[in-house]
């Protein structure tokens, strides 16, 4: 049995040739610096990472997720910050010139599920 990475074409074989890199490098020196930042940058956050970002502790942006007050990503019990909500959320204050309240950026969690 092929190991699980051999499942995926891409992660098997070596599929990029030098002409396609260096097709790929001139694109990128032509694109514009700003698209390129946001190219190079995360999607997600570690809460740390998001943390320290918003100057706060890790605890204390832990305690507004599990509150429903800053807008994250539980998968299972791993929880990530989708760096776009940490752009929103500064949008919004900067545009609004005042301060802005996390929990508008959250939606109610739906109510749980009775246990069968």
């Amino acid at each position: 049995m092929n190991p699980w990475w051999c499942r995926w074409p891409s992660l098997a074989a070596d599929t990029t040739s030098d002409e396609d890199l260096s097709v790929s490098l001139q694109k990128a020196d032509s694109m514009d610096p700003q698209i390129v930042r946001e190219l190079d940058r995360p999607r997600f956050y570690r809460v740390g990472e998001a943390a320290a970002m918003l100057n706060l502790s890790a605890m204390t942006l832990y305690r507004a997720i599990h509150a429903g007050e800053f807008p994250a990503i539980r998968v299972r019990n791993r929880i990530i910050v989708p760096a776009r909500a940490i752009d929103d959320i500064e949008q919004a204050a900067v545009t609004s010139n005042s301060v802005v309240d996390t929990a508008s950026f959250t939606t109610p969690a739906p109510p749980a599920r009775p246990q069968a």
